[in-house]
């Protein structure tokens, strides 16, 4: 029975995920598991990337913020890298590193580093 339930969970990520990368478009909050935990999307603050995803800016279940900058634009059916940098319980600054996978439908599942403690983390793009 769990291996019935494991790979229906395989297959409802995988599945969507046989056309090509495409670039995150519209997409513009986030909401997941530890870092960030609600985001919004905020790709013109550096750069003039035409509505693509590069960067977002949210809160985090350690009380703080996070800002996560991508390395490229986010594409999906890819592993995407970014660096990241906030704080924890308001006052506690933090540096990160990580990458995110993230399917057509706008599920990401990712890892990371808080300073040099890993994570693990996940959420949906909508």
């Amino acid at each position: 029975m769990k291996r019935v339930i494991l790979l229906l969970l395989a297959m409802m990520f995988l599945v969507p995920s046989v056309c090509f990368g495409a670039p995150v478009i519209g997409k513009n909050n986030c909401a997941g598991l530890f870092i960030p935990a609600f985001s919004w999307n905020n790709p013109n603050w550096i750069d003039k990337q035409g509505g693509q995803k590069i960067s977002d800016l949210g809160i985090n279940l350690m009380l703080g913020v996070t800002y996560r900058r991508f390395f490229e634009p986010v594409e999906t059916n890819k592993f995407n890298t970014y660096w990241a940098g906030g704080t924890g319980a308001v006052i506690f600054p933090y540096l990160g590193i990580g990458g995110d996978y993230v399917w057509d439908n706008g599920w990401y599942l990712g890892i990371g580093t808080v300073w040099i403690f890993p994570e693990i983390h996940g959420g949906l793009m909508f």
